[in-house]
């Protein structure tokens, strides 16, 4: 358990705590790539549970292997689902997009086989909000490209074999339970929370989905990402300590408006009172970068 006290008495506190905040961050992620740049294989896969900060740390490392001399290719696992894939729970049916089977493993084989041979592939790309493939974009590799597989699914053994034993792998997470101000959240609700604005904003999901899809989620983490979290080169915690006065103004109105009716109103109530209370009103959202890992499931800041 983390515990944190913090408060502020004007915006300038917060606006100042936050910039301080993200300044350390982004060193230790510098330092972390950095450390994994010094391995020095061909392949680095970067993983993590649902929300845990990927995108910001997979464009750090594309900024820090350029640095040195190489270029940096980003790929996402995501864009290699099946289509339309879906898993039963109790409750009915749900898009799958945690487990291994929703991940088109013939073609990610042949894909890594052609990029490392052949160095010329096709990019699939998947759209979330139709839940299909659209499309390919053709690539072709340097001599010098260094490759960053990003996705949960790079701790699956399934992938990891494709990938093979020349790769550096980094896992990011939010490292510990956090106490702040004497309410108590777990790791894994501040994942959800994230989750919870991140699929509303740009999933087109609505709180009550991402709560009835998240026993399903938790299942496939406690089966097939922890379990297989060993062997990692690089660990990352990605919790930032103002984050959730940032979630309090972002997911309270979210799972404050779920209904009595709805069968996951109990654990929407709970974490929503608890946002409540650690309500901080010198706090903006306005204050944070554009370039935050928190941006990720937030999104930019509309400029005037």
């Amino acid at each position: 358990m983390k515990y944190l006290d913090i408060n502020f008495s004007t915006p300038d506190e917060a606006r100042d705590f936050i910039l301080r905040t993200e300044s350390e961050f982004e060193d230790k992620l510098r330092r972390s790539v950095r450390e994994a740049l010094s391995i020095g294989n061909r392949i680095i896969t970067l993983a993590g549970p649902t929300c845990s900060g990927k995108t910001t740390t997979a464009n750090l490392l594309d900024e820090e292997i350029e640095k040195t001399g190489h270029q940096s290719v980003v790929f996402s696992i995501d864009d290699f689902y099946l289509d339309s894939i879906r898993a039963r729970t109790p409750e009915g049916e749900v898009p799958d997009f945690d487990s291994v089977k929703t991940i088109d493993l013939e073609y990610i084989e042949s894909f890594v086989h052609d990029l490392l041979t052949v160095g010329k592939v096709n990019v699939p790309k998947f759209n979330f909000v139709t839940g299909r493939r659209e499309g390919y974009t053709e690539f072709a590799a340097q001599e010098n490209d260094i490759f960053v597989f990003e996705g949960i699914q790079a701790m699956y053994p399934e992938i990891s074999s494709i990938l093979g034993d020349d790769c550096t792998r980094i896992f990011i997470a939010v490292g510990s339970d956090v106490c702040l101000n004497g309410v108590e959240f777990n790791a894994s609700d501040i994942r959800f929370l994230r989750r919870t604005i991140r699929d509303y904003k740009f999933r087109n999901s609505t709180p009550e989905y991402t709560l009835f899809c998240w026993d399903l989620v938790r299942k496939n983490e406690k089966e097939n990402i922890f379990p297989n979290a060993i062997n990692l080169d690089i660990f990352i915690d990605s919790f930032l300590p103002y984050e959730l006065f940032a979630l309090s103004r972002t997911a309270f109105p979210l799972l404050d408006g779920v209904a009595p009716s709805d069968p996951h109103y109990g654990r929407a109530r709970k974490l929503a009172d608890k946002l409540k209370a650690i309500e901080c009103d010198a706090f903006d959202l306005s204050f944070i970068p554009d370039n935050s890992m928190f941006r990720e499931f937030i999104g930019k800041r509309i400029s005037d």
